[in-house]
């Protein structure tokens, strides 16, 4: 019920907006709107006595603003086609404009109730690999490996993606700036894939999240059991299940759960994580002015990582594990709401990004692939036939709708 309820209200959120983007600029230009509609599918129910409808459909899962003249030819003085190029180039780029407004807003409300993370060095253990460095409290990160740092995303991404023995940080100290060399301790963990539930910031032997592909989930754990013994040791604490996971020396351990009043064991074989431990914490902030900023930041950052998906995607390399349809996505929205509200309105944000990164991609049947012709007629200074250019938008919604379709079953696929 919550997974449902949570990814109604991503959906509907990041939908709404975006469409409401098409809809008043749409209007601003003097374009006619037959239609206003949220969802696919049959409609649920539908308002409207003037010349726009509003309606919402069964299916949660998109939108659209039905303009007139907007697929076929139309002489009607409200017809899309009949506007300047520029205006119809700002009609169809005002959804994924107002997107990224809506990512931006969501970081600055959650700067109200968060920490937001800056580039300065908080405390810092004097045995930690940074500290040994020379590293110190106060100190800014400016860049890794040659790599400018605006945010701690971009800092955590080159970590993940580096293998080295080594780091070049440069820190800016007062006025002047530094470079050190940090070497990383590396570090081993048994995980098996589970997250507590938290009650007043305090981690509870209640599962809250059991992740997809870990052995736990493998193993048949669920969330809402509570661990109660590991290898016949009784559990009181977060910490004694930590503890008894990493300091086993068995390779299969016996965690026993209480399901409900059920009492339950499972025979788990923990997975082997290494990490790099380079022990850098950074100083927070919940200002307004840091929310605004960090937000923008945060949608550079995340626009440069889906043209770096793109690339991949380009050069053919393995890139299944990153791509998901609506069945993933909501499983993942459904995660996301067990860890609580705030981390719903995160992906929210983040989803809202990628709605609008991907309609601007040149592709039929999307808003970039509408800017595309309109770009081509600036050049050409000749609108293409409203007929054909109609028609190549058909080819696109189908091909799109049954990747959709393919990317789904994959989903599912997974999930079994």
């Amino acid at each position: 019920m919550i997974t449902a309820l949570a990814a109604i209200f991503v959906f509907f959120l990041i939908v709404l907006v975006h469409e409401l983007g098409h809809l008043i600029s749409a209007k601003l230009v003097g374009v006619k709107v037959h239609e206003f509609a949220i969802g696919m599918g049959p409609k649920l129910f539908q308002f409207g006595k003037k010349e726009t409808k509003y309606s919402l459909r069964v299916l949660p899962i998109g939108g659209y603003v039905r303009m007139e003249g907007q697929d076929d030819e139309s002489t009607a003085q409200g017809s899309v086609n009949n506007k300047p190029v520029l205006a119809r180039i700002f009609v169809f780029a005002s959804g994924a404009i107002m997107n990224f407004v809506l990512a931006i807003l969501i970081f600055i409300i959650l700067a109200f109730f968060t920490v937001i993370p800056t580039m300065e060095i908080a405390d810092i253990e004097q045995d930690s690999p940074g500290y040994i460095a020379g590293i110190r409290e106060g100190d800014i990160l400016k860049s890794v490996n040659g790599e400018k740092i605006s945010i701690w995303d971009e800092y955590q991404v080159i970590l993940e993606r580096s293998n080295v023995e080594s780091y070049n940080m440069t820190v800016l100290r007062g006025n002047e700036e530094i470079d050190f060399v940090v070497k990383p301790v590396i570090e081993e963990r048994r995980i098996i894939g589970i997250y507590p539930k938290m009650v007043n910031d305090t981690a509870t032997t209640v599962i809250n999240v059991v992740t997809d592909g870990f052995p736990a989930n493998d193993a048949g754990i669920k969330a809402d059991d509570k661990i109660i013994s590991i290898n016949g040791n009784p559990i009181n604490a977060w910490d004694d299940i930590l503890n008894n996971i990493n300091n086993n020396e068995r390779e299969v351990i016996e965690i026993g759960v209480d399901r409900n009043g059920q009492l339950l064991t499972f025979n788990i074989t923990p997975v082997i994580q290494q990490n790099q431990k380079i022990d850098l914490f950074f100083k927070g902030t919940n200002s307004i002015i840091d929310g605004i900023t960090y937000g923008i930041q945060r949608i550079i950052f995340l626009i440069t990582e889906m043209f770096v998906f793109l690339g991949r995607l380009i050069r053919f390399e393995n890139v299944s594990e990153q791509v998901g349809g609506p069945v993933k996505i909501i499983s993942v929205i459904g995660q996301a709401a067990r860890f609580g509200f705030l981390n719903v309105l995160q992906l929210a944000a983040f989803l809202s990004v990628n709605l609008g990164f991907l309609n601007l991609l040149p592709i039929p049947a999307l808003d970039g692939g509408r800017i595309l012709f309109g770009v081509v007629e600036l050049i050409r200074g000749k609108q293409m036939d409203p007929e054909k250019e109609g028609l190549i938008h058909l080819i696109g919604f189908v091909f799109l709708i049954l990747l959709i379709i393919f990317v789904s079953f994959n989903d599912v696929l997974g999930l079994l």
